[in-house]
């Protein structure tokens, strides 16, 4: 559903095509496939990096909900 929807619609809405290399869905193909790097992907490596930077933004967000939420406590 994202790529199809978010990473479909984004480059036409903000009229920037490049931004594509950069979404999770061309950066996971960058990592698993070894492409080159050219106008639609990034470099093997920046890729990896940028997908560990999704991991990590994701993990932190996560942790931060369920902290707030206090989920598996019996005060919340």
């Amino acid at each position: 559903m994202w790529a199809f929807v978010v990473e479909g619609m984004l480059p036409v809405l903000t009229q920037a095509p490049g931004v594509v290399r950069w979404l999770p869905e061309a950066t996971a193909n960058a990592v698993l496939h070894g492409a080159a790097a050219s106008a639609t992907t990034l470099p093997a490596g920046a890729a990896l990096a940028v997908l560990a930077g999704y991991a990590v933004m994701l993990a932190t967000g996560g942790a931060i909900v369920t902290a707030r939420r206090e989920i598996g406590t019996t005060a919340g």
